[in-house]
């Protein structure tokens, strides 16, 4: 079980380089911007728009580009990372005079007030784990008729490699517990779709690929060390899995989107 306080912690260290080293954040932050431009009409009517998750921005300065009409509210649990989007969407909110708010707060426990026509979420739902069923409900309530819910996030294959090295090793894996594909799709509604990829990142060595997880505060979220020795093993055993010079990390993707259908009864 993750610690949503540790979770809230490690990413308020991170929130000064997160920018430089996020590089699959980033990637998959364009990759679904896109997706949202192709699905979502009307981007220059007055939308309402809540971002869960905001990080250092890397959504939200797209949103505020694609919609710069648009009401929108800003949230993450990290008051750190709400700071630094803040200042780095600086100049695009100015360009737009966008009308935002930013607001600290754990969306599976704390409530965000108002309807939106549009809520979206780029790779922060995998730290949800079993709150995630619970969470799209709570937000499906929010939307509008005709509104959309559009996330991004990690499902099972992501770091199988490192994950196997821990296992092999007898040493639990620190990290959240991901969604099946299957799981995934048979958590969202008929009006759903799904889309998913697997995108590499590669390392000289495993100290250089768990040094740039540190960077970005996606580190050990459950409370429970992994001590020195044992992490040594698991690097070990994670060396002899890669090809010299070459330690691959996977990211297994999902983008999902679910619109409220208009309800058409007289």
């Amino acid at each position: 079980m993750i610690s949503k306080q540790l979770i809230a912690d490690n990413f308020s260290k991170s929130s000064s380089e997160y920018e430089s080293v996020a590089l699959c954040q980033n990637y998959a932050a364009g990759r679904f911007a896109g997706m949202i431009a192709d699905r979502v009409e009307n981007k220059e009517s007055g939308l309402r728009i809540l971002e869960v998750g905001c990080g250092t921005g890397f959504l939200t300065k797209t949103l505020i580009g694609l919609f710069p009409h648009a009401t929108i509210t800003v949230c993450d649990i990290s008051l750190e990372m709400l700071e630094t989007c803040k200042h780095n969407t600086s100049v695009v909110r100015q360009q737009h005079k966008t009308n935002i708010e930013f607001v600290q707060c754990d969306i599976s426990n704390e409530p965000i007030s108002g309807e939106y026509d549009l809520v979206v979420s780029g790779m922060v739902f995998q730290w949800l784990e079993k709150d995630l069923k619970h969470v799209i409900s709570k937000i499906s309530k929010q939307l509008l008729p005709g509104g959309n819910l559009m996330f991004s996030t990690l499902v099972t294959g992501t770091f199988k490699r490192l994950r196997s090295a821990f296992d092999q090793c007898g040493v639990r894996f620190p990290g959240p517990c991901l969604f099946e594909r299957a799981e995934l799709v048979e958590l969202l509604d008929e009006s759903s779709e799904v889309q998913f990829e697997i995108y590499k990142d590669h390392y000289p060595t495993v100290l250089a690929f768990l040094a740039q997880l540190r960077s970005t505060g996606a580190v050990n979220a459950t409370g429970k060390s992994v001590g020195p020795s044992s992490l040594r093993r698991v690097m070990r055993q994670y060396s002899e899995q890669s090809v010299e010079n070459d330690v691959v990390a996977e990211y297994h993707l999902a983008y999902c989107s679910l619109e409220k259908l208009v309800d058409t009864a007289d």
